[in-house]
């Protein structure tokens, strides 16, 4: 469970799309009324490089309204399945990450 900024992330050699998502106030799921971004795709060095383009890649914190909370003063966050023991219909606690990017072959990239 750690943030794009923490050590224990900054010390690998990955490369991280969503740190600069991050560093802007989005996160992934909501803890003590504060965003979190535990929900990432890292890629090595050598993946970006022989495998797609990563001038296109894309990353995307999936916030559809229909996986978010909107009452109460849990409004604006995840739409979680339980809060404590109770059922409450939602999804999850986390909203989704994507990553988009076009390989070094394809024709077309997605939008």
């Amino acid at each position: 469970n750690d943030n794009p900024t923490d050590p224990s992330i900054q010390t690998l050699q990955l490369i991280n799309p969503f740190q600069a998502l991050f560093k802007q106030g989005r996160g992934s799921l909501v803890f003590t009324n504060h965003w979190f971004l535990f929900d990432q795709i890292m890629y090595t060095p050598s993946l970006g490089e022989t495998l797609f383009d990563t001038r296109t890649c894309k990353s995307i914190i999936y916030n559809d309204n229909n996986i978010i909370y909107h009452y109460g003063n849990q409004r604006s966050m995840p739409f979680s399945s339980y809060r404590g023991n109770e059922f409450q219909g939602g999804f999850s606690d986390h909203l989704p990450v994507v990553l988009i990017f076009k390989l070094k072959n394809a024709k077309n990239a997605l939008k």
